[in-house]
């Protein structure tokens, strides 16, 4: 009598264990057509941030002109938009036309012709102009200095803005704790300019979308002195506008800051605490931090700790060195949420301790963490996807499966008896 191979039965049981306990812990992941979920098609707003650079630009020519000392005579930006298709559209999206007579631009006229040369040089100096640089520079008459983008730029900021607009989606949706998303451009970047986004197993997608829609873009901002040396703060925007003479001038924009409540969250009223006469220009914002958590102050008050790159420690480092004893602004979404005075020279690392509870501190520290969305959006196409047609594949499957298996065995232990058994057992 031939004796059964126990040692061989005894490892191949071992395995078939090992085999189930690893299906128990860690279950297959079903996609959207198997169990269902939710399909958004979202269109970015691409152009946007074709117009936040020109205000970018516009805004550093202005500090270039006032740092020298240059009297303005006039000053222009234009961004030229498709009304048809803005019409057709019905909503915020604008389309910039290519043409080299529309493209946008921004346009100073100079009080001192004399000093064209040394304003163009300094201008070349810091901007990116001519040859490979986004900006075209030309004069118009005797004394006017036109800085036109580059189709070419237009186009490379568009891509990039739904690039960088699917990443941070991407990044959201992945800590929302959504199994297996997909986060995709659909079609070509710059013309369509919309993200096809599926989330399986998210039957009301309505979180996701808040998430998503939130911007979260924090800059560092220097508030605006007189000429005695005195902040530009007023308890309103009226009183503000009155101290500074009408207008803001070019460059600088009035930002609001409020007191923050517990109850803010249930829809409480804000109260404006002050307004701040800011410069437009952000040396340093969140696209150079790496890192966000909440901590807490001395007086044991929820804050957020933030952490920069190298190159935004480096530039954060410089504001702060030339700004000492000054007010700096952190604003997020066009709000102060905090104004503190630069006592000392501050490096890669900071913290902001603003008027916060714990969970506007948790939210803020998670935008930032996320990163910033680089312009708007809207949902053009949201629907629930069932999983009828996935549960009938997978029920079909399986039946398929148990008949298929029947056969076999009963194949292999008629015609193979004992080495059939066990080749059954391994299966």
């Amino acid at each position: 009598m031939a004796r059964l191979p126990w040692g061989r039965i005894i490892f191949i049981v071992m395995i078939l264990g090992l085999s189930v306990v690893i299906l128990l812990f860690k279950p297959i992941k079903l996609g959207l057509d198997l169990q269902g979920g939710s399909h958004l098609l979202i269109r970015v707003h691409a152009d946007e941030a074709v117009e936040n650079e020109v205000e970018d630009v516009f805004a550093a020519v202005s500090n270039i002109l006032r740092e020298k000392s240059i009297e303005v005579a006039d000053a222009e930006e234009s961004i030229v938009f498709d009304e048809e298709l803005l019409n057709r559209a019905q909503d915020s999206y604008k389309q910039l036309r290519d043409e080299d007579d529309e493209r946008p631009f921004v346009e100073f006229t100079l009080s001192d012709a004399a000093r064209m040369r040394e304003t163009q040089d300094e201008i070349g100096r810091r901007i990116s102009v001519g040859g490979s640089g986004d900006w075209d520079m030309s004069t118009r008459r005797s004394s006017t200095i036109r800085l036109t983008l580059k189709p070419e730029a237009i186009t490379a900021i568009r891509r990039a803005t739904v690039e960088n607009v699917r990443r941070s989606i991407a990044y959201r949706v992945d800590q929302l704790g959504v199994v297996e998303p997909s986060v995709v451009v659909q079609g070509d970047p710059e013309r369509s300019q919309r993200i096809l986004m599926q989330l399986p197993g998210v039957e009301d997608p309505e979180e996701a979308k808040r998430r998503i829609q939130t911007p979260g873009n924090l800059e560092f901002r220097m508030v605006v002195y007189d000429d005695n040396d005195r902040p530009y703060q007023a308890p309103g925007r009226e009183e503000l506008l009155e101290m500074i003479g009408g207008e803001p001038a070019a460059g600088t924009e009035p930002v609001p800051e409020y007191e923050r409540t517990e109850a803010e969250a249930g829809g409480a009223q804000r109260i404006p605490l002050a307004w701040y006469l800011l410069y437009k220009e952000a040396r340093v914002n969140s696209n150079y931090l790496i890192d966000a958590e909440i901590g807490r102050d001395q007086m044991n008050n929820p804050n957020v700790k933030f952490t920069f790159n190298a190159e935004g420690g480096e530039r954060f480092r410089k504001l702060t060195r030339e700004n000492i004893d000054k007010l700096m602004a952190i604003v997020m979404d066009d709000e102060c949420i905090e104004v503190a005075v630069i006592n000392d020279e501050i490096g890669s690392e900071g913290e902001i301790t603003g008027r916060f509870t714990r969970e506007s501190a948790d939210r803020l520290s998670w935008l930032l963490r996320t990163g910033a969305v680089p312009t708007s959006m809207h949902f053009e196409e949201e629907r629930s996807v069932g999983p009828s047609l996935g549960n009938d594949s997978i029920r079909l499957g399986f039946t398929a499966s148990i008949w298929g298996m029947i056969c076999v065995v009963i194949f292999m232990v008629i015609y193979y008896r004992l080495s059939g058994m066990i080749a059954v057992v391994a299966l």
